[in-house]
């Protein structure tokens, strides 16, 4: 891999695990009681996504070079997806 491929992984990876940590924190103020609410559950499938996206950047080469090749688009996806995670 290239630096700039394993820059891709981390920077995405540490969105993951910021999602993953806020998460966590969310449902733990409310000790998991509101868990199938409905925006909870929009959560859940947010930083699934995001988790299931960063393992499939490690071990697929196509879709590193098809993210790097289109950096602006996946940047403008990025930050919507980070603003619904906010809003919600």
């Amino acid at each position: 891999m290239t630096n700039e491929e394993n820059s891709l992984i981390i920077r995405f990876g540490v969105i993951a695990i910021l999602l993953m940590t806020y998460l966590c924190i969310k449902l733990s103020n409310n000790n998991f009681a509101d868990l199938l609410s409905v925006k909870n559950i929009i959560l859940v499938c947010l930083v699934l996504g995001a988790c299931i996206f960063t393992t499939a950047l490690v071990f697929s080469s196509k879709l590193r070079y098809l993210v790097i090749k289109h950096d602006s688009i996946i940047r403008l996806i990025s930050m919507f997806y980070g603003l619904i995670v906010i809003v919600l």
